[in-house]
């Protein structure tokens, strides 16, 4: 199910309207990005590419087909940060449990991509409404990057923003950009989820 949203994505950055014409090209840009950041990702490109396109094959299949990076040259190396937006299908809560007791469990035990486990919140977006949020490191081919991600419960479906990036060191500073981008969120037709 498409959802119809916008966010204010910084103007340096490269935003795709991602198609299934421009699929492989994209994935490949946003492998070459990530490997100028980790220089060690360069012998796993082709699992590291496969994941990618996975991803943007997931989110363009569910009417999804914003996907964002920015890439800049530093001292020590490079700063990337990547953003995907994707319509996910709406898990049915346990009874007596709500969709956010459901993304509770889900996202607080760790596993395999979260060893270290995540920060989690609920928070409240001026045109999202009550939205659930992550906040770590997770593993992306057994590459730590930081990462946040936004889930917004809708009627039939959930609303994913994930913006991630390798550079953990700077992830605070990371943990700012990522929160001031998503706090930009408009649900097309909002009129709460209170």
């Amino acid at each position: 199910m498409a959802v119809g949203y916008s966010l204010n994505i910084p103007e340096n950055w490269n935003r795709i309207n991602l198609t299934q014409a421009n699929m492989s090209e994209t994935a490949e840009e946003m492998a070459d990005n990530m490997i100028a950041v980790v220089p060690e990702l360069e012998s796993r490109k082709l699992l590291l590419k496969k994941d990618i396109t996975d991803q943007l094959n997931d989110a363009l299949e569910s009417g999804t087909n914003l996907v964002a990076s920015y890439v800049t040259p530093t001292s020590d190396g490079s700063l990337s940060m990547f953003l995907m937006g994707q319509t996910l299908p709406l898990l049915m809560p346990e009874e007596g449990e709500s969709i956010f007791d459901t993304f509770y469990e889900m996202y607080t035990t760790a596993d395999e991509t979260r060893p270290q486990g995540v920060d989690v919140q609920i928070a409240h977006l001026p045109h999202a409404g009550k939205v659930f949020q992550t906040y770590g490191i997770e593993l992306l081919q057994d590459t730590p990057v930081v990462v946040l991600r936004t889930l917004v419960p809708l009627d039939k479906c959930v609303l994913s923003v994930f913006i991630y990036s390798p550079n953990v060191d700077i992830k605070d500073a990371l943990a700012q950009l990522f929160e001031a981008i998503t706090r930009t969120l408009e649900i097309d037709d909002y009129k709460g989820n209170e």
